[in-house]
């Protein structure tokens, strides 16, 4: 009876490990390859900024898409194409200059 609650145990540990991989499924797509939606906005709102990747993400009962910029920046997009959220790149330590020291006295 023990050996029994062990093997089961392990089935859902493997069951929960095995769905928690295959719940995130990111592949790489084409820039034309994204809905219609999702490339006008981002022709339109940056058209400086080049596409270093396109990414389609399916979860379990969701798909979305991501742009990602050459300077890091990217957007997301719903599955059909609008506007989910933008996430700047900022640096984190912009180039400061200081005054350079004084020791004369």
């Amino acid at each position: 009876m023990n050996e029994m609650k062990k093997i089961l145990a392990l089935l859902v540990c493997l069951l929960t490990i095995s769905t928690g991989v295959r719940a995130d499924d990111d592949r790489p797509v084409r820039f034309d390859q994204l809905p219609a939606k999702a490339q006008a906005y981002v022709k339109k709102y940056f058209p400086q900024e080049k596409v270093a990747l396109a990414k389609m993400e399916k979860d379990f009962f969701d798909k979305k898409y991501e742009v990602i910029f050459a300077n890091s920046s990217k957007v997301e997009f719903f599955k059909d194409g609008t506007g989910k959220k933008w996430i700047a790149s900022i640096p984190l330590f912009p180039k400061l200059s200081f005054p350079k020291p004084s020791y004369a006295m």
